[in-house]
């Protein structure tokens, strides 16, 4: 490779690669995480307020070794998020329309669809539905 290329907001010359590789080679037992907060240190890659950008610097591993740049050490631990990668299979619902008023649904009864057969028919209207679409739930939530 011999021109510069931008990944995660930094521009990585050659020579930036290289001493990436480097590192990998000259210590095969860090892993992922250490490599990435001694790139952090040697580039002084930090936010703001001083902290290292370990989560960038990852993500920027992750890119460059996606381009086939380099190979990092093997992941120590599977991925936590067990949802990523599973397939969506939508719940069965009732779509006829419904030709009342309002008030002869009385009464209404609102509950939450924090789990089991709610939870899931929620996602699936969501999904189906929303202009947005369902991607995950904000803040607190147990797995559908």
């Amino acid at each position: 490779m011999s021109k510069t290329i931008r990944v995660q907001g930094r521009d990585l010359p050659p020579s930036d690669i290289a001493y990436i590789g480097k590192q990998i080679a000259e210590h095969p037992e860090w892993h992922r995480t250490r490599l990435s907060r001694e790139i952090c240190a040697a580039w002084a890659w930090q936010d703001e307020v001083g902290r290292p950008k370990d989560m960038a610097c990852r993500t920027m591993l992750l890119k460059l070794e996606r381009r086939g740049l380099l190979t990092l050490p093997l992941a120590r631990r599977a991925n936590v998020n067990q949802s990523r990668g599973k397939s969506f299979q939508p719940c069965l619902h009732d779509t006829s329309a419904l030709n009342t008023t309002l008030r002869t649904l009385q009464p209404i009864t609102l509950i939450g669809a924090d789990h089991g057969n709610e939870a899931l028919l929620w996602q699936t209207l969501l999904t189906q539905y929303h202009y947005l679409g369902f991607t995950t739930r904000v803040g607190h939530s147990r797995p559908v």
